[in-house]
């Protein structure tokens, strides 16, 4: 009777369950919103793109070439901008668009790649919700929404977001398809394909294969015939290519010259070409064999994460290759028996499972990270193509382990590591010595070893204390035996509210600057020169001084000068119709090196007075 009432009070709650999951997701999705027009524009990738949609709101939309900037280090920057100019602009065009509302701002640049960032945490609420359950969803949404390296560049005007975006949506699309069997989502999965294709170098085209590798896998279990995938990628991709083709012919025609196509040499040569056997524009050991593993996850994840990572890949292939193998073996064997019994003719049609949910995250990953690692540029973002997948997987794997729980030697190794991580993970200072152990490579890697683990001896004892702890209460209350995933399922989520709310709601910026001053002055005009006191050429500079510098706003005149200064500068002349800049020196801010120091300054400024200033800037102009 006693559990009667408890499942009637339970059935009390559940039609509100999908009105609050939707409810918290909708927040989750939004929080990255806040401060998003803090600081200044990143002063390369931020400023590139808000470049181009500057002038793309000016009326440039088809192409800003003239207005792109050029490769990192060539000083040709006018006219040679296929290096940010060679993307296409899907991107570009909804910065555009938001500036025509907000404003040339850095919030208005930003807003597109926030959109994309909460469209992606939709999808993989959709994915987990359609493809798993309710629980499923709601956990891959919010682990999507609290990592921090997720988080920093769905709050960056860059491709990076908007391109995961298109993908997860061109792969759900067709998850969608090949459960439901509706073509009207393979279709909507080829206009999204289009779409990515139309954010970032043909990047997005890693979905139509991950597509492709499923269908072969149904193909091979004998769920669908081979001629049906292959008519279903030309369906996907002629959609897709069919919305990407215009501008590309319309670039490609336009640059083509006596010397070969210009377009094609940045767009294909240089982006995908070189990068792929090329190390480029970063030097030194970011080109480590075990780089993505070693820099970009433990730069930008905290270890919690990253095993929980490799725990959900570890399960899903556990599940995902004797189902492959079986269903294989099985349809093969009919194939070559002469007369199979009605009942044991191939199907084309399947009961959808759980392992067909797993397989297409699963093939995504596989596939894209191999890529990833065999291309010889690498950098930290080159994982943003396959992060969704982690984050789906690692939902299912938790959801399981709470429910059902794992084999008994699994589930506590997975709680051990858990624990260890947490102990480490609350333990600051000695982690941080053993982390500088480790990374000391003037030691062996025995002695590394034993340094950290003696600076940890208090942590592992602590953590170790803890597991048998919860074994003992599962040994005398067996009822309890789901208490320990449980609790592992409380730490994760508790490390994803305290990360994604610090981070959502941080303050700290790339650039703190505030160049607010120098546009408005800008703005205004009621100058012929502009002389600039500050650091080295960068886009930003293009951005904030609205082109001048490099003779975009004709008849201005402009002079640099940064330090060191050769020899003994005497005092700039005095100029009614000059205006000086000077962004001022700050030693413990990156990029700032190159600014004039204060008494450097003044004796430069002798005939001019100050007539504005902030926290970075003073505007001069002459007495």
């Amino acid at each position: 009777m006693r559990a009667l009432d408890v499942q009637k009070h339970t059935n009390r709650w559940k039609p509100f369950l999908g009105p609050l999951t939707l409810l918290a997701v909708g927040v989750m999705s939004l929080l990255h919103f806040g401060n998003l027009g803090h600081g200044s524009l990143h002063p390369w990738d931020e400023c590139l793109y808000a470049i181009r949609g500057r002038y793309a709101f000016r009326g440039m939309w088809l192409d800003q070439m003239p207005y792109c900037y050029g490769p990192p280090g060539n000083e040709l920057i006018l006219g040679n901008g296929f290096y940010s100019g060679a993307f296409p602009p899907l991107l570009i065009w909804a910065i555009g668009l938001t500036m025509k509302f907000f404003g040339e701002t850095s919030l208005a640049a930003r807003i597109p790649a926030a959109l994309a960032g909460t469209g992606c945490i939709w999808v993989a609420y959709l994915w987990g919700r359609h493809a798993w359950d309710r629980a499923t969803g709601f956990l891959s949404a919010f682990t999507l929404a609290s990592w921090f390296f997720f988080i920093t560049y769905a709050r960056r005007a860059q491709f990076d977001i908007p391109l995961v975006f298109f993908l997860f949506l061109t792969l759900y699309a067709g998850l969608r398809y090949y459960k439901d069997r509706r073509t009207g989502w393979l279709i909507l999965g080829g206009f999204a394909l289009g779409c990515g294709l139309m954010t970032k170098i043909l990047i997005c085209g890693f979905a139509s294969v991950a597509l492709l590798l499923f269908g072969l896998c149904l193909w091979l279990r004998g769920e669908r015939p081979l001629m049906r995938v292959a008519l279903d990628q030309v369906i996907l991709n002629g959609i897709g290519i069919g919305l990407a083709l215009p501008w590309h012919l319309y670039m490609i025609l336009k640059y083509q010259g006596p010397e070969g196509n210009e377009f094609l040499k940045y767009f294909w040569g240089y982006h995908i070409a070189a990068r792929s056997h090329t190390r480029l524009e970063i030097t030194g050991p970011i080109y480590s064999w075990n780089y993505y593993f070693k820099y970009a996850f433990f730069e930008n994840f905290k270890a919690l994460w990253i095993f929980l990572m490799l725990c959900a890949v570890g399960w899903a292939l556990w599940r995902w290759v004797p189902w492959m193998i079986q269903g294989v073996r099985r349809h093969w064997n009919r194939r070559k028996d002469e007369h199979p019994a009605p009942a044991e003719a191939p199907a084309r049609t399947s009961q959808w499972s759980d392992e067909h949910a797993i397989a297409l995250p699963l093939l995504w990953f596989l596939f894209v990270a191999f890529l990833t690692q065999m291309t010889a540029t690498k950098r930290a973002v080159y994982i943003f193509p396959f992060l969704p997948a982690l984050a789906l997987l690692s939902a299912r794997f938790l959801v399981v382990l709470a429910r059902h729980g794992f084999p008994r030697w699994r589930q506590w190794f997975f709680v051990t590591g858990v624990t260890f991580l947490a102990v480490w993970w609350r333990s600051r200072s000695p982690r941080k010595t053993a982390l500088a152990l480790w990374n000391d490579s003037s030691l062996d890697w025995t002695d590394r070893l034993k340094g950290s683990l003696d600076v940890l001896d208090n942590e592992i004892a602590l953590a170790f204390g803890l597991v048998a702890g919860l074994m003992l209460i599962v040994y005398l209350a067996p009822f309890l035996k789901r208490l320990p995933p449980i609790l592992c399922l409380v730490v994760f989520i508790a490390l994803g509210c305290e990360s994604g709310l610090r981070h959502n709601f941080s303050t700290r910026a790339m650039r703190e600057y505030d160049w607010s001053l120098v546009e408005t002055i800008v703005k205004k005009g009621n100058f012929d020169s502009v002389v600039f006191l500050g650091q080295a050429k960068e886009p930003d500079l293009h951005f904030y001084l609205d082109g001048i510098n490099v003779g975009w706003r004709e008849g201005i005149k402009f002079q640099q000068i940064m330090r060191p200064l050769k020899g003994e500068r005497t005092p700039l002349k005095p100029d009614p119709d000059r205006l000086v800049i000077e962004q001022r020196y700050q030693p413990d801010e990156p990029g700032l090196e190159d600014c004039l120091r204060e008494d450097q300054a003044q004796r430069l400024l002798e005939h001019y007075e100050l007539k504005a200033e902030n926290k970075d800037f003073r505007i001069y102009r002459s007495r």
